[in-house]
């Protein structure tokens, strides 16, 4: 779980390709952000950039603004070749 105070936002995610996100100044569900990735390991919140990161299974890596609500980046940082290495 990560917070985000400007807008009140909890971000939440899990085995799934969502970042679930709960809005606790309206106390609602909003539109979740859809990842590239089959499940979600690692989120966090950059202040000073206003940024979302999410790190998902097999090395991808995404950037999501959270003022647009838009992402920004996203990357394989491991070739599928190179991951199954790990497997």
């Amino acid at each position: 779980m990560a917070y985000y105070n400007a807008n009140c936002d909890l971000f939440s995610c899990g085995s799934s390709n969502e970042v679930y996100r709960l809005n606790l100044f309206e106390g609602k569900f909003v539109k979740p952000f859809e990842t590239s990735a089959t499940s979600i390991n690692s989120i966090a919140v950059n202040y000073p950039m206003e940024v979302l990161g999410v790190a998902g299974e097999k090395g991808v890596v995404e950037l999501w603004d959270l003022k647009s609500k838009s992402k920004v980046l996203g990357m394989p940082i491991l070739e599928n070749s190179l991951y199954k290495n790990y497997e």
